[in-house]
């Protein structure tokens, strides 16, 4: 992608219904598009991983306003993370559009989501009025099973024996150490995404790496796709894995969403 736009990139603090601070970042490109890019980051990470800050960099320079956060319980947040569930990363995200809509009144507000954070977007897109497109990259479809992407047996048997896993990351210094409650693990079965997905209206783009070893492109991107309703749009960058690392494989995904965004968004308005 071609960069057309100079921003300014701000740090700042909301708060969730639980009245817990939340740490946020958000780039503001000079004579915006005021279509706002909220994204969602993946599990176990935050803001400052990679892909987050991708977004952060890149989305503005095609005129995005763009806006990452952390989760509560997450890194630079407020919360126990030890008490985690995804239904409370869903009030999060109402918190976060709450802010980004009273702020700075946006004409238009985009969901995306990665990894984990995908499935945060799926559950939530279908129940905000607010939105205008929701866009998951590296979703899945089906939680029953990918509760074991995130979790591997050796964890299960934890959560059931001790009621808790323990983290052991000495590369992420806010995660090491930590504790995650089964509450987290056990809330994965209740929560429906082929329901979630089939219900939303909004246009939906889909976008997968090609060699995604985490998530079977084959599989959840596919069947995404085939339960959701139009305008949607399924996108495979070649070649690229789980967080699009590989040479050019990012840029690839900008362009996508910039492509998508203007034939089913700027396109109707």
């Amino acid at each position: 992608f071609k960069k057309i736009i100079n921003y300014s990139l701000m740090s700042f603090s909301f708060n969730n219904k639980a009245n817990q601070s939340l740490y946020a970042e958000i780039s503001i490109p000079e004579n915006h598009n005021n279509t706002f890019i909220i994204f969602c980051h993946g599990f176990p990470s935050s803001s400052a991983g990679g892909t987050a800050q991708h977004a952060l960099a890149s989305f503005p320079l095609l005129g995005y306003p763009t806006m990452v956060f952390d989760f509560s319980g997450v890194h630079r947040s407020e919360g126990d993370f030890s008490t985690k569930l995804m239904s409370k990363e869903l009030e999060d995200i109402a918190a976060a559009i709450d802010h980004v809509e009273t702020i700075y009144k946006p004409k238009h507000i985009i969901l995306m989501g990665h990894s984990t954070g995908a499935i945060d977007a799926a559950l939530y897109g279908h129940t905000d009025p607010r939105l205008s497109a929701v866009i998951l990259l590296a979703g899945v479809s089906n939680l029953d099973q990918a509760v074991h992407y995130d979790f591997s047996d050796h964890m299960v048997k934890d959560f059931w024996e001790q009621g808790h896993i323990t983290y052991d990351r000495p590369d992420k210094e806010w995660l090491h150490g930590k504790s995650l409650g089964k509450g987290f693990y056990h809330e994965f079965f209740t929560l429906n995404i082929p329901k979630a997905i089939s219900t939303l209206t909004l246009p939906l783009l889909i976008v997968h790496g090609q060699y995604d070893c985490g998530i079977p492109m084959g599989k959840d991107a596919l069947e995404l796709y085939d339960m959701a309703n139009h305008p949607k749009e399924l996108a495979i960058i070649p070649s690229a894995g789980h967080s699009f690392k590989e040479e050019g494989a990012w840029e690839k995904v900008v362009e996508k969403v910039d492509k998508f965004l203007k034939e089913n968004i700027f396109a109707h308005y």
